[in-house]
């Protein structure tokens, strides 16, 4: 569980995803199609992934760590400060054929400043707000296959 793992003075951030599903239980290997439709049956398919570090999938429940062996976060979990930071992000980035889901991350252990955002030691995922398609069964699914709701909502 993640609440084990988070220390106190944990930092909430924005953050987005790209997501994609795969064609079996394991990880990825394909983009989400925004026309596919999500039902309970496929919810197992469905992931998010970062967008910098490409390799590295959120798993529902289990914090990122930039300590991990296996993982290529070596440079910390990112978070922004602000929506509006992450929202030039994404415009910048070309997101316009993926789908991309926006939420908040709980960033904490060492975390680092900057301008625009933390970089934190550990991250988990605090909220699913929206997806970047008009699709509120995706965003359902997300958020009950992560275990998370919109941002209001959460304590």
């Amino acid at each position: 569980m993640i609440e084990k793992h988070i220390k106190v003075g944990e930092i909430i951030g924005y953050r987005c995803w790209e997501v994609v599903q795969s064609i079996s239980h394991e990880e990825p290997i394909s983009h989400f199609r925004v026309q596919y439709y999500v039902n309970e049956s496929r919810m197992q398919y469905i992931w998010l992934r970062s967008f910098v570090s490409i390799n590295t999938i959120w798993k529902p429940k289990i914090p990122i760590s930039c300590c991990d062996e296996h993982s290529s976060w070596f440079w910390g979990v990112h978070a922004f400060k602000d929506p509006k930071f992450l929202v030039r992000y994404l415009l910048k980035m070309h997101t316009h054929y993926i789908v991309v889901a926006i939420g908040t991350v709980k960033l904490w252990g060492t975390v680092i400043e900057h301008e625009k955002g933390w970089r934190g030691e550990f991250g988990a995922i605090r909220s699913i707000d929206q997806v970047s398609c008009y699709n509120p069964q995706l965003l359902e699914t997300l958020r009950k296959k992560y275990d998370v709701k919109e941002m209001e909502n959460v304590e």
